[in-house]
């Protein structure tokens, strides 16, 4: 089963997540989700059309075990600041979600 328009979410997806971390966008949690959700299941639909048969299940592992390191590496990071937020650090996360913005963007348009 294919989705359309998968290509063009996964862009959006990296555009809005990282327009919304550089503008400081808080949603409400119910949207939160809905967003999350819905950029979730594009990115797993993607990876999901690459596995092939027998191989399917060392890289579903993979990537399993790969998203539960990056996961648990960003909030390891992320909570001493995100508790303490000191300006610079506000500052570091805006600028690096304006960054992803751009190469969203940038990948939208040059390919």
């Amino acid at each position: 089963m294919t989705l359309p328009l998968v290509q063009a979410g996964l862009l959006a997806s990296v555009i809005v997540l990282g327009a919304m971390a550089a503008l400081v966008v808080r949603l409400p949690l119910p949207a939160g989700m809905a967003l999350a959700a819905l950029f979730g299941l594009l990115h797993g639909h993607v990876h999901g059309e690459e596995m092939l048969g027998a191989v399917a299940l060392s890289t579903a592992a993979g990537f399993l075990a790969a998203t539960a390191l990056l996961h648990g590496v960003g909030l390891a990071l992320a909570m001493p600041v995100a508790q303490r937020m000191a300006p610079w650090a506000r500052r570091a996360m805006q600028v690096a979600g304006g960054a992803t913005a751009v190469a969203g963007v940038l990948l939208a348009v040059v390919g």
